[in-house]
């Protein structure tokens, strides 16, 4: 009995003291420390958007990890980026490590998952210190992980925190861009009279705030005439297109697919491929496409028609032209002045005088 009696308060006790453990323990997991030999990983979205925009952030833009940890990169929006460690020392959309989806990192040299629309890239980080990074292809988008030797694991990162951050960044970005959308999207399209009759209307191409973009064209449906011309501008850094009709043959880069256009008016049923415009791109900042057919007719940006950068034409038929006015008949005059009135004046004065002439003598002679 003593020795039952023995083991129930060495179990009680036991109890307790793992009680105890928990009470003080449970907040250090909630705050995020985790076993310095526990090695883990932390997701960084690379990008993110909806429908006609694109966040071009590393969501969230800096995480704390320990020694050992993995950073997982996914890619949830249809929109390339590049991963890239260090100062470039070749190009930086060709990965270091191809056909590698997981590499390590010892926070030296260079390290780039090169143009990579996902759907995953993974760095294991094998030195501590903090390391930045970026993608090559949108300026400005860039973060930082810092990496903790052993033992420093009161500020590592949770995932919970991770995304917390990540998401007000993406909450913030979208709000930013959804302003600047609607701005472009509040007005008329800027429209211009020529002398012939017809009309040129301008159109944006793209929108930016700070490293993210619109993709969207505005007016995103517009209506023209034949005979008139839609100019499309961008002033964007960002590559886009004004592409109608099937995609044209893509071979490697397409930002490289070559303009296609009439010489004339468009009659609406050939390809039509603007080339990649935008500030600093080959096919310069505008387009100009003059309509010479009625119709509807859907256009798409052929780098980002996945992000729905779609829009429409519609083309009415051109206003009759105007009947030309009758001449008058020429004034022939009557020799009597320099024209026809000049004369009819003249007549008038010698008939009047010639009254009170001839009405003068006629009361002289009664008299």
């Amino acid at each position: 009995m003593l020795y039952r009696s023995r083991n129930l308060f060495a179990w009680r006790r036991v109890a307790v003291l793992a009680a105890l453990a928990l009470f003080v323990v449970a907040p250090a997991a909630l705050m995020g420390a985790r076993p310095a030999a526990a090695a883990g990983t932390i997701t960084v979205r690379a990008g993110d958007g909806e429908p006609g925009y694109a966040v071009n952030e590393f969501l969230p833009a800096s995480v704390t990890i320990m020694q050992g940890d993995t950073v997982h990169f996914p890619f949830p929006w249809p929109e390339p980026h590049t991963i890239t460690f260090g100062q470039p020392t070749g190009d930086p959309t060709i990965p270091s490590f191809p056909g590698q989806s997981t590499v390590t990192y010892n926070g030296t040299g260079f390290l780039t998952s090169g143009f990579i629309f996902g759907p995953e890239f993974n760095v294991q980080f094998t030195a501590f210190g903090t390391f930045p990074y970026s993608c090559v292809i949108h300026p400005g988008m860039a973060g930082a992980v810092t990496v903790l030797a052993p033992g420093d694991v009161e500020d590592v990162d949770t995932q919970f925190s991770a995304d917390a951050r990540g998401d007000a960044q993406l909450n913030s970005a979208m709000a930013q861009l959804k302003n600047v959308a609607a701005s472009f999207g509040s007005g008329p399209a800027s429209v211009t009279s020529r002398a012939d009759g017809t009309k040129k209307y301008t159109f944006t191409v793209g929108a930016m705030s700070g490293s993210s973009d619109v993709q969207q064209f505005f007016p995103a449906e517009g209506s023209v005439k034949v005979g008139d011309t839609v100019e499309w501008k961008s002033a964007v850094i960002t590559p886009h297109t004004i592409t109608f009709g099937p995609p044209p043959p893509i071979q490697g880069d397409p930002t490289e697919v070559a303009a296609v256009a009439p010489t004339g008016a468009w009659d609406g049923t050939t390809p039509v491929h603007s080339g990649t415009i935008g500030v600093g791109w080959p096919g310069g900042t505008a387009f100009a496409l003059t309509f010479g057919k009625t119709g509807t007719f859907d256009y798409y940006c052929l780098l980002h028609e996945p992000q729905s950068m779609v829009a429409r034409v519609t083309v009415a038929a051109a206003p009759p032209a105007a009947p030309a006015p009758t001449p008058k008949p020429p004034a022939t005059g009557t020799g009597l002045g320099s024209s026809g009135s000049d004369g009819l004046v003249a007549i008038l004065l010698l008939s009047g005088l010639t009254a009170i002439v001839t009405g003068s003598a006629f009361l002289a002679a009664r008299r």
